[in-house]
């Protein structure tokens, strides 16, 4: 979430006791500067649509001054991956796991990292746990 301004949105404004009644509809509308909008005493559907972002739907009561702030989430769909490589060095009977996670490809740096690497020896179960910030 970047949190960042939006322009070219579509709003539509409904009265809730009647899709049909339309009291604000507008397109091209810019977040930055937040905007100001009348809107008589009622309760009040607002749609908000962006290309590339699901609809935000906010009903508004409209029974005294308000503001609001609202966020849109993009339809983008990011693949994340989590993956580690292990190696055993059989004379030094040591194991080197190491781990990253990436998003979209990149690999993602900082921010805490926990993993666990499970070793099945038999019936015997080995457990590493490494937490690194």
């Amino acid at each position: 979430m970047t949190n960042a301004a939006l322009s070219e949105l579509t709003v539509k404004q409904t009265k809730n006791t009647d899709s049909n009644f339309i009291q604000w509809q507008e397109t091209g509308l810019s977040t930055n500067p937040p905007r100001v909008q009348p809107t008589p005493y009622g309760v009040w559907g607002t749609v908000f649509s962006k290309t590339g972002y699901g609809d935000l739907t906010v009903v508004v009561t409209s029974d005294h001054d308000q503001s609001f702030a609202e966020f849109m989430e993009t339809t983008v769909i990011h693949l994340w991956l989590a993956d580690t490589r292990a190696a055993y060095d059989p004379v030094a009977q040591k194991l080197n796991v190491q781990g990253w996670l990436s998003r979209d490809g990149s690999l993602l740096a900082g921010g805490a990292l926990s993993a666990t690497y499970k070793i099945f020896n038999g019936p015997h179960l080995s457990e590493l746990t490494r937490w690194t910030k």
